[in-house]
């Protein structure tokens, strides 16, 4: 009985380890908040600082470069008008009437106004040399002073976009690190209020135990014993809990540790809003004669932007790691696969169509046979224009390398060239003229990958192409292809390892030029999105943007970001109103007949099935 005893005892021990290390992770919230990126949030960080420094100086520079250009100019205006006119006491008409007289005298077929023609013709020589002599090395100090004006604005104006680049990406970094900073706190808060609560239920039941256990102990005390007396007996009966010492049993339950303030007043403001142009340009000595007429805002506010749609009919339900695509000329999207909340891997097929002017959508599964023979966890779904191509995925827990195409026209599978290599956890973008689709990472069964497919459709045959400076080997990231002109696929984040530690977790971007076979590493500017895994993106084109929603860093994530790929630039989209809760492992789809964005499902400590749509401030 006494190792029953000390076994109660020892949960209880092991339940307040458990309570000081759950109380542990809030401080472990605050303390990876002060190793992130700004490293401070009560002070502008050095690099913005350092910028606004540049930049001001720069423009005081260019603001006296200017003072001296114009007095360049004076100096010439001054000297043309001294010689416009011409002394009184000459003897002859001013310049200007002695030229526009000249060709109508008879200087020379008269030789008595032959003289009057030499004079004219000196006057003119003396005024136009004195004139040169005076105005030439005006002129050339005059353009020297504009060319150097010229020269410093362009330097100015590469100093102005830093500083704004630099103050976006700080501002990203901030706003980031406290919706990560909440998002660790309410997890970590959750856990240990349902944890205490579970406890301290349990702790209850150890109590009775403890106190059965030692009465137990006192009557095998009493049989024990050689000659055993009644009142030994009613002694054990009678033993009330006080009798027994239950110090061992106490919870000592530890105060969490006080959410780090996390400081955004410094950023509230962003470039092109009106306080930042007063702080930062308007207020400045050089602003009135200088008047930058350029500003790059580094975020837009999506305001009650995102709508949560909603269906009377039947849907696919919770599911995550499902291939999504988009049709191109309905607004619609076909979903297959994934997960199911058990954990299960599908096979099913469905539609989703949005209701025009409504926040409902219109469901449909598929009834067809002859498919992937099992379900697909982590594939890709790839619209043609009148099939979709379903790509790889977990069946059964290898990577499959099996490629099917479905007609939905005819609700029909057909099995097409099986790629060389099984994979999950891949990208894939679909390119309509060339008729291609390009595969790019994942999951092999060696590992996680970095080779890059093609798969022609027309030919029905796969090509791993040579490239040259790859990206590292990544899964669950995301692509996108570039409809601007530029025949690149972009391609953002991922884990490199089949753990996700926080250590693998990449937030590079890379463009694969797909009429070069070549990759370049974008320099981001700024709000960089935080290192994620398991993000979705899409191609939004009235903006010529990527638009990136949550994935999972070291919490699960529901922000949005924009990336401008002219300018390689994020802007982060603060919210208002609903949005969808943190998640990873969902589906995006770019609906470009209703020009919205539209995320299903996912995980975050379960599977999900509600359905979003984000429209973009301009649209209609």
């Amino acid at each position: 009985m006494d190792s029953v005893i000390g076994e109660t005892t020892s949960t209880a021990t092991n339940d307040n380890a458990e309570l000081v290390q759950l109380a542990g992770q809030l401080a472990t919230c605050n303390s990876d908040l002060s190793s992130r990126n700004p490293d401070t949030v009560t002070s502008m960080s050095p690099s913005v600082s350092a910028a606004q420094t540049a930049h001001n100086s720069c423009r005081n520079t260019q603001h006296q470069k200017k003072t001296d250009t114009a007095t360049a100019l004076q100096s010439l205006s001054t000297s043309v008008s001294n010689h416009a006119d011409l002394p009184d006491t000459q003897a002859v008409e001013s310049v200007e009437s002695c030229i526009a007289n000249f060709h109508a005298q008879d200087y020379f077929t008269n030789p008595d106004n032959a003289a009057e023609a030499v004079r004219c013709a000196a006057t003119v020589r003396d005024y136009m040399s004195t004139f040169h002599d005076e105005a030439e090395p005006l002129l050339e100090g005059y353009e020297t002073q504009k060319s150097a004006l010229e020269t410093q604005e362009a330097t100015c104006n590469q100093a102005q976009a830093s500083l704004e680049s630099s103050f976006c990406t700080f501002r990203g970094e901030l706003l980031v690190s406290c919706h990560a900073l909440d998002q660790c706190f309410d997890d970590a808060k959750t856990l240990f209020d349902t944890s205490l609560a579970i406890i301290q239920q349990s702790n209850t039941s150890r109590h009775v135990a403890f106190r059965a256990a030692q009465q137990v102990k006192c009557y095998i005390q009493v049989l024990r014993q050689s000659q055993p007396t009644l009142a030994d007996v009613e002694a054990c009966d009678n033993a009330q809990p006080d009798d027994y010492d239950t110090s061992a049993l106490t919870l000592h339950v530890p105060s969490p540790a006080a959410k780090a303030a996390c400081v955004t007043s410094l950023v509230d403001d962003h470039p092109c809003e009106t306080q930042w142009l007063a702080d930062y340009y308007h207020g400045q000595a050089w602003y009135p004669t200088i008047s930058p007429n350029t500003c790059t805002p580094c975020t837009t506010s999506a305001g009650e932007l995102w709508t949560e749609l909603t269906t009377t009919n039947s849907h696919p339900g919770a599911r995550d790691a499902f291939g999504f695509t988009a049709h191109d000329s309905e607004a619609s999207a076909f979903l297959f696969g994934g997960r199911d909340a058990a954990g299960n891997p599908l096979a099913d097929m469905w539609k989703v169509t949005l209701v025009s002017g409504t926040a409902h959508v219109h469901w449909e599964e598929f009834s067809v046979s002859g498919g992937p023979a099992s379900g697909r966890m982590g594939c890709t779904a790839e619209w043609t224009g009148s099939s979709v191509l379903i790509l790889g995925g977990l069946d059964g827990g290898a990577p499959s390398s099996e490629l099917w195409e479905f007609l939905p026209d005819s609700s029909s599978w057909k099995e097409l060239a099986t790629k060389p290599t099984g994979l999950s956890g891949h990208s894939a973008v679909w390119h309509a003229a060339a008729k291609t689709m390009f595969v790019f990472g994942g999951k092999t069964g060696a590992g996680s990958t970095n080779v890059l497919s093609k798969y022609d459709y027309q030919s029905d045959t796969w090509t791993d192409p040579s490239v040259s400076n790859p990206p590292p080997p990544r899964r669950e990231h995301d692509a996108v292809l570039a409809l601007d002109g530029s025949e690149e696929m972009l391609v953002f984040g991922g884990t490199s390892s089949e753990s996700a530690a926080p250590g693998t977790l990449l937030n590079d971007l890379w463009a694969f030029l797909i009429t070069g076979n070549s990759w370049r590493q974008i320099t981001q500017q700024g709000a960089v999105p935080s290192q994620r895994y398991s993000l979705s993106a899409v191609w939004a084109s009235p903006s010529h943007a990527m638009l990136m929603f949550g994935g999972r860093s070291t919490v699960h994530l529901n922000d949005l970001l924009e990336y401008d790929h002219a300018s390689s630039t994020w802007s982060l989209i603060p919210t208002s109103g609903p949005e969808p809760q943190p998640r990873r492992l969902h589906g995006a789809a770019w609906i470009s007949q209703a020009q919205v964005m539209i995320v299903y499902g996912g995980s975050d400590a379960n599977r999900l099935q509600d359905l979003w749509q984000y429209r973009l401030p301009s649209a209609p």
